[in-house]
This record gives structure tokens, C-alpha cells and sequence, in this order.
């Protein structure tokens, strides 16, 4: 065999072995993929740890007075106690508020012969019963007068009240209840339309129901810009974005994709931003050149993007990272081959929430979290830093894997979670924002689309206004039903009053009085 041979022989197997490491590669990231889909078909859906995993949210160390354990306690007890943790506590199925109609039944030889009988007790059932809602109309009556000592006079009558939609024909409760069940219940209006038709007898075409709603979202929409203007002088804001088609003559396919920008500020109100497109430069245009504080969201670049353009420009701008977002990449790659690396981040992870609740059951104020969280989780915050840095690059780690992907957006974002250290109002994730997008999601899987482009603002109105109460928990269609009955008659100085978190402190606050004019009463 000669040299050029020897050679050529080489070079087969060093391409040999490289294709083999490659091969390698490959099916060590599809088996992680395919234990990844088997959880998502088969397992728990659910982002919370296993039950084998009590660990990873225990803050490491024994308390000093915590009790040692007796190592021969009975069997029977540590099976009682497992079968206790399983038992779940059942929720009051017939609440205590509702009326009572009672139904008494009598039988019929003592209803024949009352006087021979004597009554020594009685058995009692209970189940829960609805009536339906019914319709009804209003009449209006505006009496016209005339002095008596001068009947030729110009009639006199009481003015006309103002309604939100000019000449309609709605009453606020009907608007309210239809919005309702669109924004929050996701009833689209065809099944609205349809419900109406045949239980009650009630013609509402659905056409008229988003002519409706669009009147009523035009004539909301002051108090829409008074809580946005609200929140950007907060200096606090979560954001994030959803997906949405709608309808349009224009496009090639009669249909493209919009996007929902969602705004939470501290005080539990949300606003919706709807934008045809989900580029940089609508965060922008929402938020303006005034901005100053501080935007929390998920690694989505058009954030950064805009909190460096606003450093440059001079304003204080900074982002906090959102610790879900992190936790979520290391909870996909639990099963994998480097589960032990993810179990031991999900565990540090689980120590920050830790820290938070109990910030949560305290209810610090944003000085003492700020505190607390500088001593107990900044130094857990740096401890991941460190492991991402060491971890990253390493060769046992594929960059395509689920760990890899893991460590890579860590890696990116972990720098902006200090934001949360350093200011105590920012909480550590962004997940009241996301849990705001619920209904929405939900309701895209009903109605499908919105009807065009210009619809897609007014729906951001109404969904601003009807999440922003349920967040700040009041009745939604109560409120709803209030504010479309005052706004015709408000002024600017009156919109503050008719925002969400207003209205759900005058409302808590006429609760506790008539709770406690009850109490002083019994």
C-alpha cells in the first residue's frame, strides 16, 4: 500500500467520524424532540413540577426549631397522611348568598285528615335552579305643559336623556350583556343572534351587534385614552402581544394576521393595542418619546430595541426580563439527557418564587421588596449567571438541544432580571399580562377573525375596559352598564371617576359600607 493510499484512507475516516458524530448529534436532539411531543400527547400539560419534585420550589436549610422527624413512625400514618394530600377540598356548589324558594310537600292522608296528625320533623333536599333571563321595554314619557293663564305659550317638557349611541334603540343593560358575552365569554354575535331568535323571541341581527358595539367602543374610547395616559405617567409597564386574523378586501387571500400589544400597569388595568403588524415600531407608537421607567416583557427585540433608543436619546428607559419566559426553556429539557442540569436551574428558579411568596403573604411595599430581594435573590440571580456563562459553549451540550436553546436565551436574558432586583414595584415575571390574554385567546377560537381593520381598535377598547375591571375584580357588566349610561353626561374632569381602578375603589368601598351597615343592623 503506498503513501497516496495510506492517505486517502485517512481522510475516509476522518470523514467517517465526523459524519458519525454528526449522526450522533442528530438523533440525540430528535430523541429529546420526540420525549418532548410524547409529555405534550401523553403527560401533563401543566408547567408545574412533577409531584417526585417537591424540592425545587424548598428554599435549601432546615429551620432550628423544626421538629426531627421520628424514623419509626407507623406505616399507617404515612399512608394516611399521603391519602390526605390527595384529598381535594370541594368548593360550595350551592352558595350561601342566593334566595331560597322553599317548596313544602305534604302528604296526602295527612292533608285529608290534618287533626289526626302531629308534626315531629322533617327531611330537607336543596339543588340549584336558574330561571331565564326575560326582555322588556322601556317607555320614556316627557310630558309637554302649558301655563294655564297662557295656553298659546311654546310647550315645555322635560330634555331628552343623552345615550351613548344617538337615537338608539339599546338599553345599557342590552348593550352590556351582549358585549359581555363577546369579549369575555367568547359568544360570538351569531350565536348571540341566534340564542335571542329562538329562546325569547327577539330579532338582534348580528350586523346590528357590532354596529352596536362600535358606537359604543367610539364612545368609550375617552376614557380608553385617560387610563393609557394613566399608565404612562406610572412609570411601570408589562407588555406583550398576541396574534389575531381579520378580515381585509385588500389582501390576496381576503385575510391576514393582526396583533393585540398588551399594556398592564400596577394598578391591575390593561390596555389593548391593535396593530395590523407586529413590527418594532409600533411599541413606539404606543408608548411615545416621553416614557420614562421601566418595560418588562418576554426576549422579544423590538423591547430592547426601544429601551436603547430612548437610553440614547437621553431617557431613563431600562427592561426587566421575565423569569417565566427562562423557566419555561430549562422545563422542556427535564426529560432529556442533561435533565440533572435542568432540575438543578429549575431548583434555583423555584428558590427566587420562593422569595416572592413570601413578599406576597406579607404584603411588602416596594421599598421592603427591594430590600429583601438584594439579600435573598440577587445573590441566586448571579449564582445563574455564573452556570449559564460555564455552561454555554460547552461540547457535551448540543447548541440545537433543549438545554442548549435553555442556556442561549438565558444567556440573554438573565443581565435585564437585575431590573427586577433594583426596583422594588416590578414584579418578577410577566405573567399577569399573558394571564389577561386568556379570553382573548380563547374568543379567536370562536369568532376566528375580526371583521376588518378598522374593527380591530374597537375591540382593543372594549377588551381594555372589560378585562381592566375583572382584573381590578369588580362585575364587569355592572361596570360596563354604569359607565355607558354617564359618559353621554360627562365631562373631562369626570373621566378619572370612570376608569377601572377608580370605579373598583368607589365600588369596594360601597360594598364594606353596606356590609357593615348589615353587621351593625343584625
Amino acid at each position: 500500500m503506498n503513501e497516496e493510499q495510506q492517505l486517502r484512507i485517512l481522510e475516509e475516516n476522518a470523514s467517517q467520524k465526523e459524519e458519525i458524530k454528526e449522526l450522533r448529534n442528530a438523533v440525540s436532539i430528535l430523541t429529546q424532540q420526540l420525549d418532548y411531543l410524547k409529555r405534550q400527547l401523553f403527560g401533563q400539560k401543566s408547567e408545574k413540577l412533577d409531584s417526585d419534585q417537591p424540592s425545587l420550589f424548598d428554599v435549601p436549610g432546615k429551620p432550628e426549631d423544626a421538629p426531627e422527624e421520628d424514623p419509626g413512625a407507623d406505616s399507617a400514618k404515612g399512608a394516611a397522611e399521603k391519602t390526605k394530600k390527595k384529598r381535594k377540598i370541594r368548593s360550595n356548589r350551592l352558595p350561601d348568598h342566593l334566595p331560597i324558594n322553599r317548596l313544602e310537600l305534604t302528604p296526602q292522608e295527612v292533608l285529608d285528615a290534618p287533626q289526626d296528625w302531629r308534626r315531629i320533623g322533617e327531611d330537607i333536599t336543596t339543588h340549584l335552579e336558574k330561571d331565564p333571563g326575560y326582555f322588556y321595554k322601556v317607555e320614556t314619557v316627557r310630558g309637554k305643559y302649558v301655563p294655564l293663564n297662557n295656553p298659546h305659550q311654546a310647550p315645555v317638557s322635560a330634555p331628552a336623556k343623552p345615550t351613548i349611541i344617538p337615537n338608539g334603540y339599546w338599553g345599557a343593560g342590552l348593550l352590556s350583556e351582549m358585549l359581555c358575552n363577546r369579549y369575555l365569554y367568547a359568544l360570538p354575535y351569531f350565536r348571540q343572534s341566534t340564542l335571542y331568535s329562538q329562546r325569547f323571541g327577539v330579532e338582534l341581527p348580528r350586523q346590528s351587534m357590532a354596529d352596536m358595539a362600535e358606537s359604543v367602543a367610539t364612545g368609550l374610547e375617552p376614557i380608553y385614552k385617560r387610563m393609557k395616559a394613566q399608565m404612562l405617567a406610572s412609570g411601570y409597564i408589562q407588555a406583550d402581544e398576541t396574534p389575531i386574523r381579520y378580515l381585509d378586501t385588500n389582501h390576496p387571500n381576503g385575510s391576514a394576521q393582526g396583533y393585540y400589544w398588551i399594556y398592564r400597569g400596577a394598578n391591575s388595568e390593561v390596555i389593548f393595542d391593535w396593530r395590523t403588524n407586529r413590527n418594532h415600531e409600533n411599541l413606539g407608537k404606543f408608548l411615545g418619546t416621553s416614557f420614562i421607567g421601566v418595560i418588562q416583557s418576554d426576549g422579544y427585540q423590538a423591547y430592547g430595541n426601544y429601551c436603547i433608543a430612548q437610553r440614547l436619546l437621553g431617557k431613563e428607559v431600562k427592561r426587566a426580563a421575565c423569569l417565566a419566559h427562562i423557566r419555561r426553556y430549562f422545563e422542556k429539557s427535564l426529560k432529556g439527557s442533561h435533565g440533572h442540569i435542568a432540575r438543578w436551574f429549575m431548583k434555583i428558579i423555584g428558590e427566587l418564587y420562593q422569595v416572592e411568596a413570601r413578599l406576597r403573604e406579607y404584603s411588602c411595599d416596594s421599598e421592603t421588596r427591594a430590600r429583601i430581594r438584594k439579600i435573598q435573590s440577587k445573590p441566586r440571580v448571579v449564582l445563574l449567571e455564573k452556570a449559564v456563562l460555564h455552561l454555554s459553549g460547552k461540547m457535551h451540550i448540543l447548541p440545537q438541544s433543549y438545554l442548549g436553546k435553555a442556556l442561549t436565551y438565558a444567556r440573554n436574558q438573565l443581565p435585564d432580571m437585575h431590573t427586577y432586583l433594583e426596583h422594588g414595584q416590578v414584579e418578577i415575571d410577566n405573567n399577569l399580562t399573558e394571564n389577561a390574554l386568556r379570553p382573548t385567546v380563547v374568543g379567536k377560537k370562536n369568532h376566528l377573525f375580526i371583521g376588518s381593520p378598522e374593527a380591530g381598535q374597537y375591540s382593543a377598547v372594549l377588551n381594555s375596559l372589560l378585562l381592566s375591571a375583572k382584573g381590578c375584580s369588580v362585575p364587569p357588566e355592572q361596570y360596563l352598564r354604569d359607565i355607558i349610561e354617564r359618559v353621554p353626561t360627562a365631562t373631562n374632569n369626570d373621566l378619572d371617576a370612570l376608569t377601572p381602578a377608580a370605579w373598583a375603589k368607589a365600588y369596594h368601598a360601597a360594598e364594606a359600607a353596606k356590609a357593615a351597615s348589615t353587621s351593625l343592623a343584625a
